[in-house]
């Protein structure tokens, strides 16, 4: 039996008007293309994400070395500001012990001054003293050159006529029994002329110190004292001593205070209060020296510290980035 083929509703009458008329049916449309391939997300999230994370972890890297680098120039700063502080604290104990040990030696050559003008002065270097004003002195004085050379020998011919003067012997015995057993180690006396009219050391007497900014001093009526090391040069009196030595031009004074009529200079031997200074300066520089090797060690252990932590820091910070870069690939990607 043949088989009738039912058209769909609606197309029967057209698709029977077709055939009745020979015409072929017409094809079924063709399914639709696949749309083309757009903006790749999960790609370049992914990739730009990493970027962006390498770049947030080397800056915060790169900011904690510096932060590291800072806190060790600060500690380095620091250190060099104790070391300078502790050397001028030293230098400033040794001036500070020098300028008291020159005063209190000058207040006792001051009383020495006194003790030898009360008892000498009126008895001995008075009348001494006016004997040599008789002696010419003007025609010895040359300031430089050969001339000095001769002003030299002229004054030691005017320091021979001195001690040839009566009475001379006796004055230098007496001086020097007073002198014994004390730290004085060498007196002088001038004139107001500057010539040395008395001096332990003999050869000394008859020198000119008319030139001698402590004898100036002294005859404005003020005491000048100076501290000379051995084998250092003496301000005041051009020579190098042998030894520690404090010594003080002192004006003597007239009966009515007012007027200079001779200068003493006396010499003290402080070779034993300067070895204590030593001593002294040796133990603070010692325990200044200890003081900055802790500082160091402290200084060196707290950089260590520091470094320990920013490494902790930074790994922390690196794990966290980590984990914060694949929570966030993640969730893009689902």
């Amino acid at each position: 039996r043949p088989m009738t083929r039912i058209a769909p509703a609606g197309r029967s009458s057209e698709n029977d008007m077709n055939l009745s008329r020979g015409m072929a049916l017409p094809e079924p449309a063709a399914p639709p293309e696949a749309a083309p391939v757009g903006f790749r997300l999960l790609r370049y999230f992914t990739w730009a994400s990493l970027v962006a994370f390498a770049i947030a972890g080397l800056v915060l890297y790169v900011l904690e070395r510096q932060e590291e680098r800072f806190f060790a120039d600060v500690q380095r700063t620091q250190g060099a500001f104790f070391a300078q502080v502790q050397a001028e604290f030293g230098h400033e104990q040794q001036s500070a012990a020098r300028e008291n040990l020159l005063a209190v030696h000058e207040a006792g050559h001051v009383n020495l001054a006194r003790l030898f003008a009360n008892v000498l002065w009126d008895s001995d270097f008075a009348p001494l003293v006016a004997r040599v004003r008789q002696i010419p002195v003007d025609h010895c004085r040359a300031p430089t050159g050969e001339d000095a050379v001769a002003a030299k020998a002229c004054f030691a011919g005017v320091g021979q006529r001195i001690m040839a003067l009566p009475g001379f012997a006796t004055l230098d015995r007496r001086a020097y029994a007073m002198m014994q057993k004390t730290t004085v180690f060498k007196i002088k006396v001038f004139d107001l002329r500057g010539v040395t009219v008395y001096s332990s050391e003999h050869k000394q007497i008859g020198e000119d110190k008319a030139g001698n900014e402590g004898w100036r001093t002294a005859v404005s009526g003020r005491p000048a004292s100076e501290l000379t090391h051995r084998d250092k040069f003496s301000a005041f009196e051009g020579v190098v001593e042998n030894r520690d030595l404090i010594s003080s031009y002192l004006p003597v004074f007239s009966p009515s205070g007012t007027e200079v009529v001779g200068v003493f200079e006396i010499y003290s031997d402080v070779t034993p209060f300067l070895e204590r200074n030593r001593a002294t300066t040796a133990r603070v520089e010692a325990l200044a020296a200890a003081n900055q090797t802790r500082v160091e060690k402290a200084a060196r252990e707290n950089a260590m510290q520091v470094r320990a932590g920013s490494d902790r820091l930074l790994l922390t910070m690196g794990g966290l980035l980590v984990l914060l870069y694949g929570v966030t690939v993640l969730l893009v990607r689902y």
